[in-house]
C-alpha cells in the first residue's frame, strides 16, 4: 500500500497529491449497503491523473469536484506542496462544527496551486463502513454540511478563486441535486458501479444531505470562530 502510494511522487515532480482506492471491508448491515450504493470511498479501478494545466473534459466543474478525487481515508502529499499552500484548514474536518471537508479543502488548493493530483487504485485500503442507520443518517448529513464547508473555507481564504467558482456555480447546483437525489430501491438492491448514482438512496438520506448543504456555510464560521 505505501509503496503503491508513494510510487507517483517519485516519478513525477509535479506530482502534490496521491490517492488510492478504498474498498468495504464488510457489507454485512443495510447501512453499510447503502453507504456503497450511494457511491461509497471508491473512485474506480483505473489510475487517473488530473492535470491543472489540462482539465478533464468529462468534469466540467473542475477542480471543484474534489469529492472524485480520492478521500482522505487514503491520501498523501508532498509535503513541500501542501505546506506552500497552507496545509489544512483546522476550521474543516469530522471533529469540528463544519463535520468534515478538509481532505476536499486540500485537494483543490494543490490543484489550484498548480501542482498535479494521481488517482492510483494499486493503492488500497479496506474501509469499514457504519454500521447502522443513525451512523448512516449522521454521515449523510455530514457529507453535505462539508461539501459546502470546504467550498466556503476555499472563498474565506483564497477570494480570487471566486470568478472561477461562479463561473461554475449553475452546473454545480445541478450536480449537487443530482447526487443527493432520493433513489427508489431497484430490483436488485446491491452496490453497483461507482459513481453512476443509479442505486437506492431513501429520501430521508437525501434530505439529510440537502439540510448538510445548507448548514455547511453556518458549521464553518462557527469552527472558524472557534479556533479565535
Amino acid at each position: 500500500w505505501l509503496s503503491a502510494l508513494t510510487a507517483p511522487f517519485a516519478a513525477d515532480p509535479r506530482t502534490g497529491c496521491v490517492t488510492g482506492l478504498i474498498l468495504p471491508a464488510r457489507l454485512t448491515t443495510p447501512a453499510q449497503v447503502l453507504l456503497e450504493s450511494h457511491g461509497g470511498f471508491a473512485k474506480g479501478f483505473a489510475p487517473r491523473l488530473y492535470d491543472p494545466a489540462a482539465p478533464p473534459a468529462d468534469q466540467p466543474l473542475f477542480p471543484f469536484t474534489a469529492g472524485s478525487f480520492g478521500s482522505g481515508a487514503n491520501m498523501a502529499f508532498r509535503v513541500s506542496a501542501l505546506r506552500a499552500v497552507g496545509g489544512f484548514d483546522p476550521a474543516t474536518g469530522t471533529g469540528t462544527p463544519a463535520r468534515g471537508g478538509d481532505d476536499l479543502y486540500a485537494f483543490v488548493r494543490i490543484l489550484t496551486a498548480g501542482h498535479r493530483l494521481r488517482y492510483t487504485p494499486d493503492a488500497l485500503v479496506w474501509h469499514h463502513h457504519r454500521e447502522t442507520w443513525q451512523d448512516l443518517r449522521n454521515q449523510a448529513y455530514g457529507y453535505g454540511a462539508g461539501l459546502t464547508a470546504y467550498l466556503t473555507a476555499v472563498l474565506c481564504r483564497h477570494p480570487a478563486l471566486l470568478p472561477a467558482l461562479l463561473a461554475r456555480l449553475p452546473r454545480g447546483l445541478a450536480h449537487a441535486r443530482a447526487i443527493t437525489a432520493h433513489r427508489e430501491t431497484s430490483a436488485a438492491g446491491v452496490p453497483g458501479a461507482h459513481g453512476t448514482y443509479e442505486h437506492p438512496w431513501p429520501r430521508t438520506l437525501s434530505r439529510l444531505e440537502r439540510r448538510g448543504m445548507l448548514y455547511g456555510p453556518v458549521g464553518y464560521a462557527r469552527a472558524r470562530w472557534g479556533i479565535r
